[in-house]
């Protein structure tokens, strides 16, 4: 998803507007059997108990790591997904560090967060139900945003937040620096993803 300059005519003359400081984000649909994906996060929420870091209500895992029997397959492939991302925004290869599961029940989101001391991160969405929540990006200048600006139509430059509704199957990676969040569902089925962080070489 990448911005290009935006030509301005006024008059006789034509001035180019250009895209600083971009924050990129990594969007592709996956091919993979989450009927059984569902089914091991929920094994696997029997048999570890959880924790609190951004999440109110709901469920986290703990950190899973590579090599791990079930999730190789997945993982090697969103590896192979980061590391087209980073060569496209200019950073070093990647390998994928650490990666939990999340189940999101009616009421519950993750508070704004960052996820530091890594260089890409992500979620690649198992069970999505309508109206589960959006995953929200919000604006590392929101701040300033507010203040200095009179906003009269959100754009790409405008806008303090980015909010997306997540398919089953997608994969989502971006900039670990970049602030996210994600809204209360108001579902009564389970939403699931699973999170990680890629971390370079």
């Amino acid at each position: 998803m990448l911005l290009h300059p935006v030509i301005i005519k006024r008059k006789s003359i034509v001035a180019k507007v250009a895209d600083l400081f971009a924050s990129p984000l990594h969007i592709e649909e996956m091919f993979f059997d989450v009927n059984s994906i569902r089914e091991e996060c929920y094994r696997r929420q029997k048999n570890n108990p959880g924790r609190k870091l951004s999440n109110v209500g709901g469920y986290q895992s703990g950190d899973y790591f590579l090599p791990d029997l079930f999730f190789n397959d997945l993982f090697l492939e969103i590896e192979e997904a980061g590391n087209a991302f980073a060569d496209l925004i200019g950073i070093r290869s990647v390998k994928m560090d650490n990666f939990w599961i999340n189940i999101n029940r009616k009421g519950h989101y993750n508070q704004k967060h960052d996820h530091p001391n890594c260089q890409l991160s992500g979620a690649y969405y198992v069970k999505v139900p309508p109206n589960s929540g959006l995953i929200k990006f919000i604006h590392p200048c929101d701040r300033f945003i507010t203040r200095d600006w009179n906003v009269k139509k959100f754009t790409p430059y405008s806008s303090e937040v980015w909010g997306f509704e997540p398919k089953e199957n997608d994969l989502y990676i971006f900039p670990s620096w970049l602030e996210h969040s994600v809204t209360p569902s108001s579902s009564d089925e389970d939403r699931i993803s699973i999170s990680f962080n890629l971390m370079s070489k």
